[in-house]
């Protein structure tokens, strides 16, 4: 029970642990492309390459966005504001309101700093609307009232105030403490990073859901009376289909009468039904030797699907180690390249170490079962 409480917990925390990893996995292809041109170190290459996928077929939100913010750096306000908006149009119809108040906002800032007030109010106000816990677009739109003069401070000074509110930490470090407006500093208005548009809130409300579901059934197991599978011949043991199964002993009813009660049955029915034990328990045999391939998936057949899954676990994070990180799939600008021969042999000494140990102890338990 405890350790299942543990791997509940820890597919519960597995979207945290992910994003964790993240920092330090590598990846490739168009993420590698637009987290390096979002942090300002694409090449040419790259850009055209997000350029190029951006002109083919449906334009792709995230890429839009990139280029978007991109030619926002470089003072190209009129293609910026085209890829926001391009970005807008391919935004799904299932898009978090999260990664559309990023875009509105971000657009805002790009009519703010085009001296066009007017839109950048109504963008802000968009972004609020669709999330009015994000920061950014509260402080942003006291810029903008700004432009106003004194008729709207009031109003100034109640956005800036709900912007400190909700995150005081990131308005203070963007305007140094200094409230004011100062267009000296290139630091007048807030934008909102890629890392926000792609990632939600609520990532681990799913995997928590679907942990406490698991346990609520576990728990409640003696009420529900979920079916089996005979040890024998496989059939289901329900014992509300056929009140002559025995869970307990894991035999369905057609088992019981045959080989326990012996009484009444056809001596034929008696030869057919050993006959389709012997192939039931010949597959058996046959697809627990094929799984044994691929460590631990034996087990989780012969029924020990925790200690089957330790080896699952322990055999992808040895393939991963190779794979990922500083691996195969190196990082999108990594210092070196290429695979230590010490570290592959290591690795594989290790998968040799674990395989033998799995099959060891999977045939073992084959042969204490009989299968």
């Amino acid at each position: 029970m405890i350790v299942s409480l543990l791997l509940l917990a820890a597919v519960a925390a597995a979207p945290a642990a992910a994003a964790t990893l993240a920092r330090f996995a590598a990846f490739g292809g168009p993420a590698s492309d637009a987290w390096l041109i979002e942090h300002g170190e694409g090449t040419p290459p790259q850009i055209a390459r997000l350029t190029g996928r951006l002109a083919r077929g449906k334009p792709d939100m995230t890429v839009a966005f990139v280029l978007a913010h991109k030619a926002k750096r470089e003072g190209d306000l009129a293609e910026a504001e085209a890829l926001y908006e391009k970005a807008l149009e391919a935004a799904p119809q299932d898009t978090p309101n999260r990664a559309l108040a990023v875009v509105h906002n971000d657009l805002g800032n790009v009519y703010f700093l085009a001296h066009d007030s007017q839109k950048a109010e109504r963008e802000y106000q968009a972004a609020i609307e669709l999330v009015e816990g994000l920061a950014a677009p509260h402080f942003n739109l006291s810029r903008a009232l700004g432009d106003r003069g004194t008729s709207a401070l009031e109003k100034v000074q109640s956005e800036q105030a709900r912007a400190l509110e909700l995150d005081r930490a990131a308005v203070e470090e963007f305007t140094g403490g200094q409230l004011g407006a100062n267009r000296k500093a290139n630091k007048l208005v807030m934008d909102l990073p890629l890392r926000i548009l792609l990632g939600g809130r609520h990532a681990q409300i799913l995997p928590i859901a679907v942990a406490f579901l698991v346990l609520v059934l576990h728990l409640a197991r003696s009420r529900i009376r979920p079916s089996s599978r005979c040890d024998r011949c496989g059939r289901e043991v329900c014992k509300r289909c056929d009140a002559d199964a025995r869970p307990t002993e894991a035999l369905c009813a057609q088992c019981v009468n045959v080989f326990v009660r012996r009484t009444g049955v056809d001596p034929g029915e008696r030869v057919r039904k050993q006959n389709a034990v012997d192939r039931y328990q010949r597959r058996k045999a046959i697809l627990i030797r094929l799984s044994n391939v691929l460590s631990g998936a034996g087990h989780v057949l012969l029924g020990y699907p925790l200690r089957g899954l330790v080896f699952l676990l322990v055999t992808a994070c040895l393939l991963m180690s190779v794979v990922l990180f500083d691996g195969l799939a190196h990082a999108p600008n990594p210092v070196r390249s290429g695979l230590s021969m010490f570290r592959i042999g290591v690795t594989v000494a290790a998968f040799l170490l674990t395989y033998g140990i799995c099959f060891r102890d999977v045939a073992s338990r084959q042969r204490s079962e009989g299968a």
